[in-house]
This record gives C-alpha cells, sequence and structure tokens, in this order.
C-alpha cells in the first residue's frame, strides 16, 4: 500500500508486475501482460467510469479507438472530426542524450508556421519541473472538416516523457513504467523488485 498517494493494495503476478492497484473499493488500476511480460492493457476503473487503454507495439488504443502511432522521430495523434472522419497529425520531438522527450511540435496550416505542443523540463531523477512560461501555455491538436489547427490546451495527452517512458498519472499514481518494473521520479525509486536482482546478487 502507499498511503501518500492513497493506494490500499497493489497485487503482483509471477514477474513482480502489478496486475492491480486499489485505491480504496471504487478506484483501481488492472493491468494485462503477455507471458513476456510486455503490458497490452490497461484498465482504469474510476467509480462509474472505465477506460481502456491498449497497446499493440506502436499502437495506442483508447476505448477501441486508435489514438497514438509512435515513431522514431515522434507520433502521429489520431483524431476524429465532426463528421467522425479520421485525421492524423504528425508531432517531432526533441529529445535529449537520455531519450527525454523535451519539445513536442507540429506544423500549423492556419499560420502556416511550427508550434509547440508540449515541453518538458526535468530534475536529475526524472520529476517534472514546471514552467508558468512555457509549460502553462503549451498547444495541443484538433481538427475540422477542412484542415488540422492547433488549439491551446494545458495538454497534449501524449505521456511519454522521461527517458521515453509512458508516465502512469491516473489515479494520482505518478510513476513511469519501464516495462520490467516501475519508477516514482518523486522518490526516485523503483517500485518493484529488479527481475535479474538474482544474477547480481554480489552488488
Amino acid at each position: 500500500m502507499d498511503q501518500n498517494k492513497g493506494i490500499t493494495a497493489i497485487t503482483y503476478n509471477h514477474l513482480n508486475l502489478p496486475v492491480r492497484i486499489s485505491f480504496g473499493s471504487t478506484k483501481r488500476i488492472d493491468y494485462l501482460y503477455d507471458a513476456a511480460g510486455t503490458k497490452i492493457r490497461k484498465t482504469v476503473v474510476n467509480g462509474s467510469t472505465t477506460t481502456t487503454t491498449d497497446y499493440s507495439g506502436n499502437f495506442i488504443y483508447e476505448n477501441n479507438v486508435l489514438k497514438f502511432i509512435q515513431h522514431a522521430q515522434g507520433y502521429v495523434a489520431h483524431t476524429l472530426n465532426s463528421s467522425n472522419g479520421s485525421e492524423f497529425n504528425y508531432v517531432y520531438q526533441y529529445k535529449d542524450h537520455l531519450g527525454n522527450n523535451r519539445v513536442s511540435y507540429a506544423y500549423d496550416s492556419d499560420s502556416n508556421s511550427v508550434k509547440i505542443i508540449d515541453d518538458n523540463h526535468y530534475y536529475p531523477f526524472g520529476l517534472e519541473m514546471e514552467f508558468q512560461e512555457t509549460s502553462k501555455n503549451s498547444f495541443s491538436l484538433s481538427s475540422t472538416d477542412q484542415k488540422v489547427k492547433i488549439m491551446q490546451q494545458p495538454d497534449s495527452g501524449y505521456k511519454y516523457k522521461f527517458n521515453g517512458k509512458e508516465l502512469e498519472e491516473d489515479l494520482g499514481l505518478n510513476t513511469y513504467d519501464y516495462g520490467a518494473r516501475n519508477y516514482d521520479a518523486a522518490l526516485g525509486r523503483w517500485m518493484t523488485v529488479d527481475p535479474l536482482s538474482d544474477f547480481e546478487n554480489r552488488q
């Protein structure tokens, strides 16, 4: 449990990966993995609201609707316009030498210019800094029937940030998913045992 975050119970599988994180009786996060421990589904239950995220390689779906397609230079954001047609918006990212996503930007056809969608600054162990001059004025994508527009919003919805790993913000969890284990940047600590620790017990 973690009383600071309101976590009342955590259930792990045989790979020491969390399969259920409970926040009392009405809130929880459920994970589904393949045999190798790769996350393929996340289900967030918040009272009467359930959100399901499916991971299929570089394709990320939310409630059975394609949300993002990841690629080496950034990602493609999929949105639906008013006639339920698909719009694909290419977002590019500047990454530092550690693979941290620092700036996400895209082309805005209205102003015929490149606009910043998201910018991130980190403390040494991964906790995100917040600069009012930049982070509060970031942009996110939306679509119209005619062309892609970039509207001013507080967040782009793309959660792959520190080291390029997914930030799990659901229900205030605030940990990074590194695949083999989860990392809490506020503590600078891993939340589960290293699955290869038995091979390096001298350390």
